[in-house]
């Protein structure tokens, strides 16, 4: 999808150092730039690089230290036109990276893999951790999204688990109308716009992390999760094991375990317990049943094991719980 990025305040550095002449570079740099414009290009340079071409920065986000704290929140935002002599090899930034290719060609190594990235494809790397990109003998043209916040990890976790970071314009087709979106809020100062930034963000790191479905949906074994996900939600109070599970739907261990996970974010065992024990609230909320009632019917033959379990994972007692109500 083409958005009109020329909307967006911009300047521009057409320039060509390293990371051994950084220093030098940045003082001439002052003769035409605010130290304000400078220091938010000098944050992310780290390790070993090589910039080359031109680039056009937006002015740096007006974050509160609270949002940092609780919220998704922008870092930093640039069009990088970069020749053949680029590249960035780097660790312990601590930001999350967005890069979607414009036009040309480049290569980012990261977590043992080697990934091309051609127009329309794109990538999202814990830049915490090593990685390194570079032109692939030609011009690279792409845009660069440094976001952060509390959540940030959870879902790259999620997003990153089948070993994957890249995404496409196909698999993808709303990211840049969702990335331009977060931009041109930030430049909207208005009462609580920081949470609308935070939320605007989420539905683009969402977007990114549910986009993954149709690939992942693609093996046959992987498709009945959701039929298996309903059975168990059918039948949690019954003897459920992994093997009558296995032996009923066809499918592997792994395939089933690695697929509920996926799917729930829950181990199966977790899962039945989670649904045993708001069964066992709703029956101690709304009866009079005794606790070994309770117990039985949620699915637990030993009514101490229950009393045991129900606290661990509640933080009371049974009776407690039925009490406190």
């Amino acid at each position: 999808m083409s958005v009109h990025y020329q909307e967006l305040p911009f300047y521009t550095i057409k320039d060509s150092f390293d990371n051994h002449n950084k220093k030098i570079r940045y003082k001439r740099l002052t003769r035409d730039f605010s130290q304000e414009q400078i220091s938010t290009l000098q944050k992310f340079h780290l390790g070993s690089f090589r910039l080359s071409g031109t680039n056009h920065l937006m002015p740096e986000f007006i974050i509160t230290e609270a949002t940092k704290k609780h919220l998704f929140y922008p870092q930093g935002f640039c069009i990088m036109e970069a020749d053949a002599s680029y590249y960035t090899d780097r660790s312990g930034l601590d930001s999350y990276e967005l890069r979607y290719t414009l036009s040309g060609r480049g290569v980012l190594e990261y977590r043992g893999q080697t990934y091309v990235m051609n127009a329309g494809t794109g990538f999202w790397i814990d830049c915490r951790e090593p990685h390194r990109y570079y032109s692939d003998h030609s011009d690279w043209i792409c845009t660069i999204f440094h976001i952060n916040g509390t959540m940030a990890a959870a879902l790259f976790h999620q997003y990153s688990s089948d070993g994957n970071v890249l995404f496409s314009a196909n698999s993808c087709p709303n990211f840049e109308m969702l990335q331009f979106q977060v931009l041109k809020s930030s430049q909207k100062i208005m009462p609580y716009y920081e949470y609308k930034l935070s939320c605007l963000i989420d539905i683009l790191l969402t977007e990114l992390l549910t986009s993954k479905e149709s690939s992942f949906q693609s093996d046959s074994e992987n498709e009945i999760i959701p039929d298996i996900i309903s059975y168990i939600q059918d039948h949690y109070t019954e003897d459920l094991t992994l093997e009558q599970l296995m032996h009923r739907f066809g499918i592997s261990r792994s395939s089933l375990c690695a697929g509920f996970k996926k799917y729930t974010g829950f181990t199966i065992k977790k899962y039945i317990l989670t649904l045993r024990f708001h069964h066992a609230k709703r029956l101690l909320h709304n009866s009079i049943l005794s606790i070994e009632a309770v117990a039985e019917q949620s699915g637990f033959h030993d009514t101490a094991h229950f009393v045991q379990m129900f606290k661990k994972n509640v933080g009371m007692t049974p009776l407690q719980y039925r009490k406190q109500i």
